[in-house]
């Protein structure tokens, strides 16, 4: 069976658009009380504002940026990831590391 290449752009662009709103509603909760001496709440004020970038850069012609929201992204996951060091794996971590390679997936593809 060949693959449906027609709709290659139509399923990254759902990957976008539902990493996106993952990203807003897990770091909502963060931004609705606004706590300046966190750095958590920057983090996901940074992880709001970022995934709206990586929506917004799939209208622009130029890659630039799609690939350094999503490589922001990245960062901020993996540093949410490794800072409680994981001494054994959970689905939680699994997760993580599946939301660490969507980032992935748009360093590399960028809006192509």
């Amino acid at each position: 069976m060949k693959p449906l290449k027609k709709a290659l752009p139509f399923s990254v662009w759902i990957v976008r658009i539902l990493f996106s709103v993952y990203l807003v509603l897990t770091n909502i909760r963060t931004l609705e009380n606004i706590n300046l001496n966190s750095a958590n709440f920057y983090l996901s004020l940074a992880t709001v504002i970022l995934a709206v970038l990586l929506v917004v850069g799939g209208f622009l012609t130029k890659h630039s940026l799609t690939v350094i929201s999503a490589l922001l992204i990245g960062a901020i996951i993996i540093y949410r990831f490794l800072i409680p060091i994981p001494t054994s794996f959970s689905s939680f971590e699994v997760f993580n590391l599946l939301m660490l390679s969507i980032s992935f997936l748009f360093i590399c593809r960028g809006n192509g």
